[in-house]
């Protein structure tokens, strides 16, 4: 790309950083998105997205909760997708307490989505919290 007077976007990089990810080559991920601030590429949420999702798949939860905290402090605002990664992540490794923490974080910054709620009610059905299953559930009718 740049041989041809190209230089790489943020989009170009959030794709490198997320199949570095999916391949479970996490350094190389965190490489590509090192690379990209030193290049002064502006970081967007797209990017942010991919690099908790690499740390999500190799359980680096530490690493998520730094990548985010990094992100607020860059004023950029995490998004519905940037949470759902996250308790996706959570609730696959069995941290539910800890999935429903980063919920109500979730809704003091932005708005949850369809997939949002449908996670949250799942998980307390197969956890038979019905009543906190009905309370998102109604939370989520009443936006």
């Amino acid at each position: 790309m740049e041989s041809n007077g190209r230089r790489p976007t943020s989009f170009i990089y959030s794709i490198l950083v997320h199949t570095c990810g999916v391949e479970n080559r996490i350094q190389d991920a965190v490489d590509a998105f090192k690379e990209m601030e030193s290049r002064g590429v502006e970081t967007d949420a797209t990017v942010y997205n991919a690099l908790i999702s690499a740390f999500c798949k190799v359980d680096k939860l530490e690493s998520v909760y730094r990548v985010l905290n990094e992100m607020e402090s860059k004023g950029l605002s995490p998004n519905s997708r940037t949470y759902n990664i996250i308790l996706n992540g959570l609730i696959d490794q069995g941290m539910k307490d800890k999935a429903f923490s980063v919920f109500r974080r979730m809704i003091k910054v932005c708005e949850p989505d369809a997939d949002t709620y449908t996670m949250m009610i799942k998980m307390f059905f197969e956890r038979d919290k019905l009543d906190m299953a009905l309370k998102v559930w109604k939370y989520m009718k009443m936006k």
